[in-house]
């Protein structure tokens, strides 16, 4: 049978937030020894859950969300029962005409909480939903709660919203990307998540991954060349004006190009932004997730004058390892202090 062991004012009461109260518990129930309490709003009886509810039946201003915890032993645990004014049907913050707080209360008088318990009950399943509404938007809550159960850890609500708003489909292999990549993407989601995509959010994932600032020429101008059948052949193809006429063998386009220009870097960092190398394909990986292949882009990466290597012909070649002339390596044998800025790399094409 259930008894209460002993009971906690207002004073006794931590300091905190209603809904932090109810963790707090919470977290105290699950530590305790014994059989656990179940949690709240959930499918178990009010009696199987670690926290019941209990609204004061009093019109006067509440001083606190809770007034007092009482502990109910049942058992196998104790259940908290906390005398709440903040919420529900009846009471300081009810939503029922005043006199059913006045008929409740003296009811009680007389020893009748028939009603009061009933009512009761719906009060305690709605806060328990809203404890619930509260865990859900707070993503510290929801992953606390993931490393606590027991079953289905492989469930991640929280990462499979954020991987939502990248736009990577749990189980989608079409869209599968690299787990250091996915890391990054869901970090930067709230830039994922904007409609529509803009330079200033790109900017900020580039530079966190190449660890450099960046600047991005937008319309980068390029020359395309044109397949044979779509040039002007005079008296055969192509030859109305305004519509399919053009001179000579390829355009200039810079509605879709783009180009990414670093910072001046150092030497090792310089190296570690090559093709191919793990900064590269998670660059890579990154902004096909953020503009898709519709743009041709090319990453510039700047190398600082000082740190150019020297050019040496030599059967020693630890100085020129992984660069590749073009792409690293210069006859001049002398450093400056001009930057160098001609080491241009495909990023999409």
């Amino acid at each position: 049978m259930s008894t209460v062991s002993h009971a906690m004012t207002t004073s006794a009461l931590p300091d905190m937030q209603f809904f932090q109260l109810l963790r707090h518990l919470e977290l105290t129930a699950r530590k305790s020894k014994g059989v656990a309490a179940g949690a709240i709003g959930h499918d178990l009886p009010l009696k199987k859950e670690f926290a019941d509810f209990a609204v004061i039946q009093s019109a006067a201003f509440p001083g606190s969300a809770c007034t007092k915890i009482d502990r109910v032993d049942h058992g196998e645990f104790t259940q908290s029962k906390l005398h709440i004014a903040c919420f529900g049907l009846t009471g300081p913050s009810g939503v029922m005409p005043i006199h059913y707080t006045e008929l409740l209360s003296s009811r009680a008088r007389q020893k009748d909480t028939a009603l009061k318990t009933l009512l009761d009950g719906f009060n305690a399943r709605s806060v328990s939903f809203l404890y619930r509404a509260w865990q859900k938007n707070r993503l510290p809550i929801m992953q606390e709660h993931l490393t606590r159960a027991t079953v289905n850890r492989q469930v991640d609500p929280a990462k499979a919203m954020l991987k939502a708003y990248v736009g990577l489909a749990e189980g989608d292999k079409e869209k599968s990307i690299k787990t250091d990549t996915e890391s990054l993407a869901l970090y930067f989601s709230g830039y994922y998540s904007k409609r529509p995509r803009n330079a200033a959010g790109l900017s900020k994932i580039i530079s966190r991954v190449l660890g450099c600032q960046v600047t991005l020429q937008q319309f980068y101008g390029r020359w395309f060349d044109l397949e044979p059948e779509q040039r002007n052949t005079i008296g055969c193809k192509n030859a109305t004006l305004g519509k399919d006429f053009v001179i000579g063998s390829s355009v200039f386009e810079g509605s879709c190009s783009i180009r990414i220009q670093t910072a001046p870097v150092s030497l090792a960092d310089f190296k570690s932004l090559q093709p191919g190398q793990p900064k590269f394909l998670i660059l890579k990986e990154l902004i096909n997730l953020y503009l898709g292949q519709d743009y041709l882009i090319d990453l510039q990466v700047v190398l600082k004058g000082v740190e150019k290597p020297p050019f040496i012909l030599a059967n020693d070649t630890t100085l020129q390892d992984s660069l590749r002339l073009g792409e690293g390596l210069w006859l001049s044998a002398a450093s400056n202090h001009q930057n160098v800025a001609d080491a241009i790399y495909e990023v999409n094409r």
